[in-house]
């Protein structure tokens, strides 16, 4: 089973003492005074995380750089504080989703990309990720975190994914032709490593079952998201 019992320890601790759970400082308020870390009770939920993304979508600068960097560094403990709700630090999932999109968009358009460059490629990115985190639910249903935790977690690697490729595209200009296609085999082979890096750190102590999951939820998200699609073709058609 999945644990992290410091985390809940120290939410517990926190609530009842009225202390900040991200910087420790003692107050009353619904929003800390000296780091506004808002208060954070019980556990992230779907509904939490359609408000956090409303209140914070006008504020995408917050926590972007703080982001960037631990999620290229430390993905699996930067995801881990969010979901222990240390969230003040950090950009909404939601929010660097749609940062790392544009910018990913951005730099195929300018720069050409040799691969995944259309919108129907970021369109179905952008689609699959509710599936592998419905995957990733299920494969650890005796784990720790719900729904919406496991759709943080892939929404935040898939938008570094995104981000990880937009950097990489920066070199196609001076690139030959002859190596184009080595250069994509390579993007995606880096890409789909760290999403699987970064996935098998969100489990301490179980990074190969983690890692093997990461795999079988990707395939298992893909199936799925097959599968409805052709369930909705034949549900129009009669």
């Amino acid at each position: 089973m999945l644990t992290n019992p410091g985390s809940e320890s120290t939410t517990a601790r926190s609530a009842v003492r009225g202390a900040c759970i991200n910087c420790g400082a003692s107050h009353d308020g619904t929003y800390c005074p000296s780091c506004g870390q808002p208060r954070f009770v019980g556990r992230h939920t779907l509904r939490s995380l359609v408000r956090g993304l409303v209140e914070r979508m006008f504020n995408t600068e917050a926590g972007l750089t703080h982001t960037v960097v631990e999620l290229t560094a430390r993905p699996g403990l930067m995801i881990r504080e969010y979901l222990a709700g240390r969230t003040v630090r950090y950009m909404h999932p939601a929010a660097y989703l749609l940062v790392s999109a544009g910018a990913f968009a951005f730099c195929s358009s300018v720069f050409g990309g040799p691969t995944g460059s259309g919108g129907e490629d970021r369109l179905f990115a952008a689609l699959l990720i509710p599936f592998v985190a419905g995957a990733s639910r299920i494969l650890f249903w005796r784990g720790r975190y719900n729904y919406a935790e496991h759709l943080i977690s892939v929404m935040y690697l898939s938008a570094h994914v995104l981000l990880i490729l937009a950097v990489l595209y920066v070199a196609v200009p001076l690139l030959p032709g002859r190596m184009l296609a080595l250069y994509a085999t390579a993007a995606i082979t880096a890409a789909a490593a760290y999403f699987l890096w970064g996935y098998s750190q969100l489990f301490p102590g179980r990074t190969i079952r983690a890692l093997l999951a990461g795999v079988v939820a990707l395939l298992f998200g893909a199936l799925s998201w097959a599968a409805g699609i052709i369930w909705l073709v034949n549900w129009l058609r009669h």
